[in-house]
Parts: C-alpha cells; sequence; structure tokens
C-alpha cells in the first residue's frame, strides 16, 4: 500500500462517471479509498474520467465540520477542498475552475457561490467532501 503525506492534493476520480469499467477486475472503491491509486477506478477503452483535485482540509475546516450535521460537513468540506477539476462536463459544458472562482473569508479559501451554484450536483458534492474529510485527517497545529 502506497502512503501519501496528508498535506497532499487528492486526485479523485468519482464513482459516477460514466467513464468508469466498473466490471474491470482491478476496480474496488475500498482499495481506492484507502490508496487514491488511479489502478482502482480504471476507464473504459478510449476513455478517460474526470479527475477532480481535492486540495487538504485546514484543521480550522475540519474543527467547523464537526459541529455539522454530515450533510452540511460533506457540502462544506466539498467546497472548501475542490481546487481543480479536468475533463468533467456538466449540463453539457466542459467545466473550468481558475482563480476567480476562489474566495477567501476569515483566511479560508473556498468555492464562490456563484460557481457552486452554477455547477452544483448534490452526489458529487457530497462524495468530494467524503473524499476530502477521508483524504484530509485532523492535523496537529504544528503542521
Amino acid at each position: 500500500m502506497k502512503t501519501r503525506s496528508l498535506l497532499q492534493p487528492v486526485e479523485y476520480i468519482w464513482t459516477g462517471d460514466p467513464a468508469l469499467d466498473k466490471s474491470h477486475p482491478s476496480y474496488s472503491d475500498e482499495k481506492y479509498l484507502a490508496e487514491f491509486n488511479m489502478c482502482h477506478r480504471p476507464a473504459k477503452d478510449g476513455e478517460t474520467p474526470a479527475v477532480f483535485r481535492l486540495a487538504p482540509l485546514p484543521r480550522r475546516v475540519m474543527q467547523r465540520l464537526l459541529k455539522l450535521d454530515k450533510s452540511d460537513q460533506l457540502f462544506e468540506a466539498a467546497i472548501h477542498s475542490l481546487s481543480g477539476v479536468s475533463g468533467w462536463e456538466h449540463n453539457g459544458t466542459l467545466v473550468v475552475l481558475g482563480e476567480g472562482h476562489f474566495t477567501e473569508a476569515g483566511g479560508l479559501r473556498r468555492l464562490t457561490d456563484d460557481w457552486v451554484d452554477k455547477h452544483y450536483d448534490a452526489l458529487l458534492f457530497m462524495e468530494l467532501g467524503g473524499a476530502a474529510i477521508g483524504a484530509s485527517g485532523i492535523r496537529p497545529l504544528s503542521v
């Protein structure tokens, strides 16, 4: 099993991506979530799944998340963690995520409400939030 630092971003492939070959013998959600190794989410021949880049959640965000109910936790984690995307089409349009799609409040960076409202998909954001929480862990103050 590969190890990685909790400070490293994760490249995440959504389970709902139609490009995934879920019948492939190496497909495993459990292994993918443990290692974030793309070999466990193989694509169909000639297809390329979208990749979502998830930045580690800062300790202050993790502390806030613990005070929320689960669905709010997942949404907040997603909007604080999603830092890039490639190959994702939403409503027939290739999604772009650039510097102008982020805002900062209280020293914490997150996606703007306008970007989220335009591209919101409940199942995707819930899954991205869960992956962001799992990939981040809670880091000590000194990190």
